[in-house]
């Protein structure tokens, strides 16, 4: 049960940290104008320049709690198994 946990917390890591690299990534090509804004007309949204580097901070903090949750994941799937194996 434990093992089920941990690999679906990882992947819940996992995804988040994928799709807020492709909110930054999306929002890092948009053409702003001087005042730091870009409006969509399709969806009529206006977004703001100073977002570009929250998600960045965002994405940045997911890989690497991802990264330290799969070493420690690891480390504790390991240690399990070759306990189930002695």
């Amino acid at each position: 049960m434990k093992k089920m946990i941990v690999a679906f917390f990882l992947t819940v890591l996992i995804v988040m940290a994928i799709f807020s690299i492709c909110v930054f990534i999306d929002r890092l090509g948009m053409p702003f104008n001087a005042e730091g804004h870009y409006f969509d007309e399709s969806s009529g949204v206006t977004y703001q320049e100073q977002s570009v580097s929250v998600y960045g901070v965002l994405s940045a903090l997911l890989v690497l709690l991802t990264l330290v949750t799969g070493l420690f994941a690891g480390k504790y799937l390991v240690t399990e198994n070759s306990n189930l194996t002695e």
